[in-house]
């Protein structure tokens, strides 16, 4: 049995046969259950998605009918629970999944240099698309951040195919299709950038360059902003007769997944060739997808791989990683996570940046292989982010309350809320508009609620004298992390200096600037012989 929802959601039995469900309640129902697959979903939940606005007095056993409707196709993968109803399905059974492991396949193949098979099973991948993801149904709850989630994987998929045939010489067929798609999103930066190198290698550099012109009109006419770092570098790459090798710095990455020995799987993506290595053990805040959208980060991440190879690392349970059955786990389950994906791209050692929760993440791996890790920078970061007996620094229970109340009332909203992470981004329509959209492709409000809260617990002091290679602790002034925080995890670190520069969670250009020019300073410093094993493993 398999369940499709890249189209209108149905079921497909034993025998083939496709069940397509008549009632539209049943196939909401339906959608909810698969997007929270083989998890309990609470029944006052299930109620409020099926009846958003004036539930009947008999909504719950409107839901067992439903659930018995359903069972007649489902059978006992759909389950009762005290608290809610789950449905067990294997990856294989549902056909999001399939797509996104053939997906992630293919995009280790086009690492890996085969070109053509990456591009072949991509497509493959993408004929498994019949419509939009969830159609009919796009519009309910947490289906609506789930198909929202999926059309940006399929356009990313899209241009993968256009990057893996370009790669393989498919330059003119290539460039006819992504005329038609520019037409379609005329927004999205990558197709206006992938059009202009099929058009150089088709020996056409003057189109080229026209390409770049009638992009920059759009965007300008549409958003009002001048192109972005991927356009102007293919610009500047097409003028230097260098596409290839510029593509292969400035594209913007696709990411990929490994899997974990527990079976999860982990979001990443590289960028940058060498010949160092550096690791970015993101906030889990930093959806994985959206993070080079980010006009205040997108220069640190530009500067970090602009003589590295870079590897940004999504945890298990946030982002476009796995979630967990147990909820979000402790930083020390993640050195996993780090471990599969340095084995994937083939990185023996590197340099390690981890910024907010990504920075205990980051921590936990340099404790448990200090032989891996050169060198470690740490941003907004602490060992524990609540107060406790032994961490006064944190913040108190009185704060925590508040604002996890305020988090799940405005979570994915077009709040001004960025005023409290960047307050000078606060009455900017487009920055509010903007990390709305990043939240909403990031978690759900309740799942962002849990995410944080459990986070706010975790400590990893015990683990810091395990921490034996040189390591910058960054605060920022008036970030919520509190600079207390970075001070305390500082003197908790064998090997650390501390450095308290201007700024709040998310830093301002200006601000990133010169927290871009501590970082990568301190990450250039060549080591003293014999204490750097993991950069000798690395080259």
């Amino acid at each position: 049995m398999r369940v499709r929802v890249l189209g209108p959601i149905d079921i497909v039995d034993d025998l083939g046969q496709v069940v397509s469900l008549s009632a539209r309640k049943e196939r909401v129902l339906l959608a909810t259950l698969v997007c929270r697959a083989n998890r309990i979903v609470d029944v006052d939940l299930l109620v409020d998605v099926l009846w958003p606005e004036h539930p009947p007095r008999t909504a719950r056993k409107t839901l067992q009918t439903y659930v018995l409707h359903l069972r007649r196709h489902l059978g006992d993968r759909l389950e009762h629970h005290p608290d809610g109803y789950r449905l067990r399905l294997a990856p294989e059974e549902i056909d999001a999944s399939t797509f996104e492991q053939a997906v992630s396949s293919a995009r280790l193949q086009l690492l890996r240099g085969d070109a053509e098979a990456a591009a072949s099973q991509l497509h493959d991948a993408l004929s498994a698309w019949r419509g939009d993801a969830y159609n009919g149904v796009s519009d309910h709850g947490l289906v609506a951040v789930e198909a929202i989630r999926l059309h940006e994987l399929r356009a990313s998929a899209v241009e993968d195919e256009i990057d893996a045939r370009l790669t393989a010489g498919d330059h003119r067929a290539a460039a006819a299709e992504l005329e038609s798609l520019v037409i379609a999103e005329p927004l999205r930066e990558r197709l206006w950038t992938l059009l202009m190198r099929a058009r150089f290698l088709d020996g056409r550099q003057a189109d080229a360059l026209r390409v770049f012109q009638q992009a920059r009109e759009v965007l300008i006419e549409e958003v009002g902003l001048e192109p972005g770092p991927e356009l102007r570098a293919m610009e500047a790459a097409v003028l230097d007769g260098d596409v290839e090798r510029g593509a292969a710095r400035v594209t913007t990455p696709s990411t990929q997944y490994a899997t974990t020995a527990d079976g999860l799987r982990i979001g990443y993506w590289t960028r940058g060739i060498g010949p160092d290595e550096v690791v970015l053990c993101a906030e889990w805040t930093f959806n994985l997808d959206l993070l080079l959208e980010l006009d205040e980060i997108r220069p640190f991440i530009d500067e970090l791989c602009r003589t590295r190879r870079l590897t940004v690392i999504q945890r298990r349970g946030t982002g476009v990683s796995d979630r967990e059955p147990a909820g979000l786990s402790d930083p020390r389950e993640c050195v996993a996570d780090i471990e599969a994906v340095l084995d994937a791209v083939g990185c023996r050692g590197a340099a390690f940046v981890g910024w907010g929760h990504g920075g205990q993440v980051a921590l936990a791996f340099a404790a448990a292989h200090p032989e891996r890790v050169s060198r470690l920078a740490i941003i907004n970061g602490y060992a524990r982010l609540s107060a406790s007996p032994e961490h006064p620094d944190g913040h108190p229970p009185t704060v925590i309350d508040a604002f996890l109340g305020f988090l799940g009332e405005v979570w994915g909203r077009p709040f001004p809320k960025v005023g409290i992470l960047a307050p000078e981004m606060a009455d900017d329509p487009k920055h509010i508009a903007r990390y709305s959209r990043l939240e909403r492709l990031t978690a759900t409000p309740e799942e962002a609620v849990e995410i944080q809260r459990r986070a706010l617990d975790f400590d990893v002091s015990d683990l810091l004298p395990e921490v034996r290679c040189p390591t910058l602790v960054v605060g920022l002034e008036h970030s919520v992390t509190l600079p207390a925080n970075a001070a305390a995890l500082a003197r908790l670190l064998p090997d650390a200096r501390l450095v308290i520069l201007a700024g709040h969670f998310i830093p301002t250009r200006d601000e990133t600037t010169a927290l871009t020019s501590a970082v990568v300073d301190f990450l250039a410093t060549t080591p003293e012989v014999g204490d750097d094993p993991a950069r000798a493993a690395a080259r």
